[in-house]
């Protein structure tokens, strides 16, 4: 009876030296890591988030483009819908009895503001005390670049393009003149024309009338302020106070036509002159 038992301890005692060599039964019986595989996996995990965020990021930054460029295409349809229905271009600034109201103030109620534009009073000055500036005050994201961080109170990313200077032609407001060139003019008593159709001789596709211009922290950089005007001259794409944008490399403008394309940054300053007038007689193009 004795010898059976030691037989069996013996047994035992086999099988368990046999599970505390199995590799499997050794790996269950661990736990956590050694601090070369913790070190390891942390160099893996830094190498890919070092792969991952550049194509993250330029992810955002291409999904920021594509809203800056609804936002310029939404400024065209309101450019279409105006003309369509008032047979012109609205003033680029409407500087009649001082009132001083911007493109973007005609624009509202075809960009489905019409809340907003109807607490807006055409009959006083965009920035009148009695309310206008309150209205003026108010943020719009479609006047907002998603890639700028611009947070001036009423604030725009947007220019109305009112000319060229590069053109040769004489420096004033007048409709033969540099800075009544373009498509959004100055409306006062000396030039009370407005722009239509008919008078972008050059082709509607090869004029601009809206474009980026980003950091301006004053009242040309306030959509309801018709000061919110640039006439492009020998400054290049991204100069401050000009055509800018926070994208890589130029801007989104709005063609007259309606559609939108990107101005590069080395572009050739006669081009942009070019295309920034109705009637020069160029055939340039972007």
């Amino acid at each position: 009876m004795r010898g059976k038992k030691l037989e069996m301890n013996q047994f035992l005692s086999t099988i368990h030296e046999v599970r505390r060599m199995d590799p499997i039964h050794r790996a269950r019986r661990r736990s956590g890591f050694t601090m070369i595989e913790l070190l390891v996996a942390i160099s893996i995990i830094s190498v890919l988030i070092g792969l991952l965020l550049p194509a993250v990021q330029n992810a955002r930054e291409a999904a920021r483009r594509i809203q800056c460029q609804s936002n310029l295409k939404q400024m065209g349809i309101g450019m279409q819908g105006f003309h369509g229905s008032q047979n012109m271009f609205p003033a680029g600034k409407l500087d009649l009895k001082k009132l001083g109201h911007s493109w973007c103030t005609f624009l509202l109620p075809y960009l489905e503001q019409d809340g907003l534009a109807s607490r807006f009073d055409m009959s006083r000055s965009w920035n009148d005390a009695t309310g206008n500036d309150e209205v003026a005050e108010s943020s719009l994201a479609l006047f907002r670049c998603a890639s700028s961080p611009q947070q001036i109170t009423g604030g725009i990313d947007y220019c109305g393009i009112t000319g060229g200077t590069q053109g040769g032609l004489p420096f004033g407001d007048g409709r033969g003149e540099a800075l009544g060139s373009g498509v959004l003019v100055t409306v006062n008593p000396a030039t009370p024309s407005f722009v239509s159709f008919r008078d972008v001789t050059d082709g509607t596709s090869n004029t601009i009338c809206i474009s980026e211009s980003v950091g301006r922290n004053d009242d040309t950089g306030r959509w309801a302020s018709g000061d919110n005007l640039v006439a492009t001259d020998i400054n290049p794409i991204n100069t401050p106070g000009k055509l800018s944008s926070f994208h890589c490399s130029g801007v989104y403008a709005l063609r007259t036509d309606g559609s939108v394309g990107f101005i590069s940054s080395s572009i050739d300053l006669l081009v942009l002159g070019a295309i920034s007038t109705r009637n020069g007689g160029e055939v340039s193009s972007f």
